[in-house]
């Protein structure tokens, strides 16, 4: 079947080692007398099992070796590669056929919105054959508000660290990764920026496209980043997905020095193009190919492999076969020796608009659901035209009576000319019956106005989207409302193509990984980092995926949330930063540095809060110097209460003992028996005698004379010490 694949026979099994045994497990038997392991006795099943893992082995090998080939076209039969090729052609008709009806609505919409107009033949030739550009606008719209959020600035990836990142290490692998595959996709491939643009206005039109990421070492990226239009990749329509369908044919074009070149390359067989062509006379027309991602069994082994096979449709020549799979990524089971899977690569990413409510493979876009529409709104506009053209231009009869020239039946007027004609006023007014047009007709008007309003409710092209609306006078929350509704259609479909951009960007960060001359050192004179530090970014658990919000797609809702912010800020929320929410609302205008125009608040506290903080330290102050004064007086009448308690703990009867500097009666009180001063100690001035000695246990009551001490006394100075000091005599002091 082949030149340079060997069959499975052709190699050498690859057989286990055999365990050692032992010489008494030798027995004879009849194996010409030779003697014969007991323990390689094994059962039929056993066998089985070897043979099985043996044979698997061998279809890996035959697999490693197909896969390391880069064209194995080279290596097969004309036979075989012609039923190839003719087996791709077909199939690829196949699913062509199963998706008719949405290419033709597809083609159909792609002229409504380029306004392709077709020749009209009634009411009458040349009739009026208006096209309301409903789609063309709703396709310029949506693209106006997503190729700008898309492409925001010189970021367009950024990753997400997964899992623990307590050093920030990933972290900072994850911004180096961002700014080189944003540097890759912007500097180092112009074209993905402009397809980016062309697939936003495919996708509102026929409902999606799909983009072709490859590796190519001779690109200053290493990789391909191709846009493919939903018309030219092939998928039944039945299928699910790209993952699971069988089948993914690309058709493109190649001109003839450009095939030339790819068999002087190696890349295709040589090959004989044929003379004809569809262009006419024109040899240098381009040439029809058909790049299938299929299944083949080429090895016979019964399990498929994924080759990409590339056919010439014209002549059905397989010009190239290529394997579509990673030998590293074969899934086996030992155990019972089979293949188990061998998976695809990928390398398709569809980008999506609305979904098929039926399920189909293909999307569906504008022109799908306002292909109606459009036409009711078109006939309705041409109908009011003609109308207007048949009240305009007049007409009527003319009797057979009225001589208007020789050879003459009617009668054309310019403005302002007037024809002569020989018969009396009377006769050419009798003999000329006028038509009466209505003109255009008022239902047929408010009919109009009723589809378009139902269009662009689908179209999500109101006047608030359209930027018809006076928003001068709008609070921001009510316009960032009317900004919310308006954009309910378009959410969901923002989110499809975050989506999508995100499989993109992850199948770059995977041949990013992957290949091996990556150009470290153009990658560090970017970074301007270590070596040591970017040879490891790829190697980390990365999630990329666009930098835009797909909440947050138009200016004006930029600004309006902005806006929602700053007013909250002045109107006095204790929680908003005022000069953050100003610098966020210039951000949003598409303000260039708005750190270099504003005026940062000081680091202290505000000239308002500075008066509060100094009238609240005042008012402490003032507290504290009323609790000082409240404690002094309750000290104050703390002591006023011991000398109360002192003196009304004397017993009733006793004399209160006054001091007198000056004057002590001799023997008044008997000497105490504590120690005191020694004999003859001077005392201070004005202290009277006998004060300042330590009291005796018993308190002041031990101080009291052992005996009466008025014994003695004179008896008017016995009356003066018992009534008191001012009282008179005879009266007891109180």
């Amino acid at each position: 079947m082949s030149k340079a694949i060997p069959n499975q026979s052709a190699y050498e099994p690859i057989e286990e080692p055999i365990e050692p045994v032992e010489p008494a497990a030798m027995e004879e038997g009849e194996h010409g007398g030779m003697a014969v392991p007991t323990s390689m006795m094994l059962s039929p099943e056993q066998l089985q099992a070897i043979k099985a893992r043996m044979q698997l082995q061998q279809d890996v090998v035959n697999l490693q070796k197909m896969a390391g080939l880069d064209n194995v076209a080279e290596a097969l039969e004309e036979d075989e590669l012609g039923k190839i090729g003719g087996q791709v052609v077909r199939e690829y008709r196949l699913d062509r056929d199963s998706r008719a009806d949405w290419e033709t609505r597809a083609r159909r919409a792609m002229d409504l919105a380029k306004q392709k107009k077709d020749a009209k033949s009634f009411p009458w030739a040349d009739a009026s054959n208006v096209k309301y550009p409903m789609l063309t606008t709703a396709a310029l719209q949506f693209a106006a508000r997503a190729y700008p959020a898309i492409i925001d600035g010189p970021l367009v990836v950024k990753c997400k660290v997964l899992g623990y990142d307590p050093q920030g290490v990933k972290a900072g692998a994850g911004e180096r990764v961002s700014q080189h595959m944003s540097y890759q996709l912007l500097f180092e491939m112009p074209e993905w920026e402009s397809d980016v643009d062309t697939l936003l206005h495919q996708i509102p039109i026929v409902g999606c496209a799909f983009k072709k990421i490859y590796p190519d070492q001779h690109k200053p990226s290493g990789f391909c980043d191709d846009l493919i239009s939903a018309f030219d990749l092939v998928v039944n329509q039945s299928a699910k997905s790209l993952e699971t369908v069988p089948r993914i044919t690309h058709v493109f074009t190649l001109y003839p020095y450009e095939i030339s070149e790819r068999i002087r390359s190696g890349k295709y067989i040589e090959f004989e193009l044929p003379q004809k062509s569809d262009k006419g006379d024109d040899t240098e027309s381009p040439h029809t190919f058909l790049e299938q991602h299929r299944y083949l069994d080429l090895d016979q082994d019964g399990t498929p492999e994924p080759w990409i096979v590339t056919v010439h449709e014209d002549t059905q020549k397989v010009v190239r076969l290529k394997p579509g799979f990673a030998a590293d990524d074969l899934v086996l089971d030992q155990e019972r020796g089979v293949i188990v899977k061998i998976p695809r690569k990928s390398y398709f990413v569809k980008i999506p608009f609305i979904p098929d409510p039926e399920g189909g493979f293909y999307e569906i876009g504008f022109g799908h659901l306002l292909d109606p529409i459009s036409d009711v709104i078109d006939t309705t506009i041409n109908q009011m035209m003609d109308a207007g053209t048949l009240q305009n231009a007049g007409g009527g009869f003319v009797g057979a009576g009225v001589n208007i020239g020789k050879g003459k039946s009617e009668i054309r007027l310019r403005p302002g000319e007037y024809k002569t004609l020989p018969n009396s006023g009377t006769d050419i007014k009798n003999a000329i019956v006028n038509l009466d047009h209505p003109g255009p007709s008022s239902v047929l008007f408010q009919l109009l106005g009723m589809m378009t309003d139902a269009g662009k409710q689908i179209a999500g092209i109101q006047d608030i989207m359209t930027g018809d609306t006076d928003v001068k006078t709008m609070r921001p929350t009510t316009l960032l409302a009317l900004l919310e509704q308006g954009m309910k259609v378009f959410t969901a479909i923002y989110k499809r193509i975050h989506r999508s951009l995100r499989a993109e960007f992850k199948m770059i960060f995977e041949i990013n990984k992957a290949n091996a001359q990556l150009n470290m050192g153009k990658y560090v004179a970017l970074l301007d980092e270590p070596v040591q530090v970017v040879q490891a970014d790829y190697m980390g658990d990365l999630d990329v995926l666009p930098v835009s919000d797909p909440n947050t797609i138009t200016d004006m809702q930029r600004i309006a949330k902005a806006n929602m912010v700053l007013e909250e800020a002045r109107n006095g929320n204790p929680s908003v930063n005022l000069y953050q929410a100003t610098k966020r609302a210039f951000e949003a205008a598409r303000i260039e540095r708005p750190e270099e125009i504003l005026v940062e608040p000081p680091q202290g506290p505000s000239p308002e809060n500075q008066l509060k903080l100094e009238g609240l330290r005042a008012e402490v102050e003032k507290m504290k110097a009323e609790v000082d004064k409240m404690r002094a007086e309750a000290d104050k009448t703390a002591a006023d209460a011991a000398k109360v308690k002192a003196e009304t703990s004397i017993p009733l009867g006793l004399p209160i003992p006054i001091a007198q500097p000056h004057f002590t009666p001799p023997a008044l009180f008997q000497p105490s028996m504590q120690p005191g001063p020694p004999m003859g100690a001077p005392q201070e001035m004005g202290e009277p005698q006998g004060m300042g000695q330590q009291l005796p246990d018993g308190g002041m009551g031990s101080m009291m004379p052992q005996q009466n001490p008025l014994i003695g006394m004179a008896p008017e100075l016995q009356q003066q010490m018992q009534n008191g000091p001012g009282a008179p005599s005879g009266e007891p002091a109180q």
